[in-house]
């Protein structure tokens, strides 16, 4: 597959709105449909379609979870409605999130804020406990009379850059 096409095909994705097409077709079609674009793409573009898929659900405190959204929808009966899949997938994708972060896993993508009041907030104060930790170990490298702040504005765990490539600021 060329890369224009997947582009195109990512383009179309983004524009769907998942919750939609579910209601006018059924979970059945929409996962036979998930299945097809799955297969045609790689990893890194079908991460960022399943951040569509669950934005387009409605669920955009979920965005930035680092999972195959496929694996969880084939966990859900064909015959689930909306709120169903909702319901499972905030449940499947927060125990998910929270065994990523036992193990390491980033929370550079998640907003804490859109998690406000839903049933991913339980997440909010192991990303906050995550990200000071990860402040407080991250090494800020200093140029000549520059310093590189990227590391500490990406705030992931684990990462480093090179500090070419980094966000820098004069010392003063």
């Amino acid at each position: 597959m060329t890369e224009t096409s997947i582009q195109e095909i990512f383009d179309r994705i983004s524009q769907i709105k998942s919750a939609g097409v579910i209601e006018r077709y059924g979970f059945s079609e929409f996962l036979t449909f998930a299945r097809e674009v799955r297969a045609t793409v790689g990893d890194d573009v079908w991460l960022e379609v399943g951040w569509d898929i669950l934005e387009g659900m409605g669920l955009e405190e979920l965005y930035g979870c680092d999972y195959d959204i496929l694996e969880a929808l084939e966990g859900i009966p064909p015959e689930s409605d909306l709120v169903d899949i909702q319901s499972f997938l905030r449940h499947t994708l927060v125990e998910i999130l929270l065994e990523q972060f036992e193990s390491g896993g980033t929370t550079v993508f998640l907003d804490i804020g859109k998690m406000l009041e839903t049933p991913a907030a339980v997440l909010i104060p192991k990303i906050v406990e995550l990200r000071k930790k990860e402040i407080e170990n991250t090494v800020i490298p200093i140029i000549g009379k520059k310093f590189a702040i990227y590391d500490v504005y990406m705030n992931e765990i684990g990462m480093t850059t090179d500090p070419v490539n980094s966000v820098l600021g004069d010392l003063i």
